[in-house]
C-alpha cells in the first residue's frame, strides 16, 4: 500500500467528486481508499488531481474477448437510474460493454451470475446521465439466463444496509472500473 497526499487548495470552495481509477492492465485487482484525512500539511507523496468533468475511463480498447459463451446484446431506452449487474464472487468473467448512440461508455470484465440463484451482490452503473437516450448492452460470455438478469433499477439490492457491514467501506462506487466493493 501506498498513502498518497493530493493538494486540493485550487478547488477551495468548489463542489468535488473522488474518482479512484485503476490503470492496472492485468486482471483483477483491488484498491484500498479509505482513512481520507483534511489537513493543511501533506502526510505522504503529494499527487496533482486531475480536475476534468469526466475522465476518460478507458484507454479506447475493446473488452477483452470472452473465455467461453456466445455475445450477447441488447438494445433499450435508459429509463432508470442503475443498470443492475448480478454478481456472482466465483462466477464466469464475461466482458461487459455499455454504448450509447454507438459510443461505448462503459466497458469492463465481471464475475456475473450465470442464473439467479447465484447472485451474491449486486454491481451497478449509474446511467441516469443518459436518461431517454437509447443504450445497446453486449455481454460476451454469459448464459442467457445470467444475461437476463442484468436490469435497469431505481435503486441498488442491498443498499440498505450499506455502512452496516464490519469493515466494509461506507459508499460503493459504480462499476466504473473492473473493481466494486462487496
Amino acid at each position: 500500500m501506498r498513502p498518497v497526499s493530493a493538494d486540493v487548495s485550487q478547488f477551495s470552495g468548489q463542489k468535488a467528486a473522488l474518482q479512484i481509477l485503476d490503470q492496472a492492465k492485468s486482471g483483477w485487482g483491488h484498491i484500498n481508499a479509505d482513512n481520507f484525512t483534511a489537513s493543511g500539511k501533506a502526510l505522504a507523496k503529494v499527487i496533482k488531481p486531475i480536475l476534468a468533468s469526466k475522465v476518460k475511463i478507458a484507454s479506447g480498447k475493446r473488452p477483452p474477448k470472452p473465455l467461453s459463451g456466445p455475445a450477447q446484446e441488447r438494445s433499450f431506452t435508459c429509463e432508470q437510474t442503475y443498470l443492475l449487474l448480478p454478481i456472482d464472487n466465483n462466477g464466469p468473467k464475461p466482458a461487459i460493454s455499455l454504448s450509447i448512440g454507438g459510443q461505448d461508455v462503459r466497458f469492463v470484465t465481471g464475475t456475473l451470475a450465470a442464473k439467479s440463484g447465484d447472485v451474491d451482490w449486486w454491481a451497478f452503473f449509474d446511467i441516469s446521465e443518459y436518461k431517454g437516450k437509447e443504450a445497446t448492452l453486449q455481454v460476451s460470455g454469459l448464459a442467457d439466463v445470467g444475461f437476463a438478469l442484468i436490469r435497469q433499477a431505481a435503486t441498488v439490492p442491498g443498499s440498505e444496509t450499506w455502512g452496516d457491514e464490519a469493515q466494509r467501506p461506507i459508499r460503493r462506487q459504480d462499476l466504473r472500473s473492473p473493481l466494486a466493493w462487496r
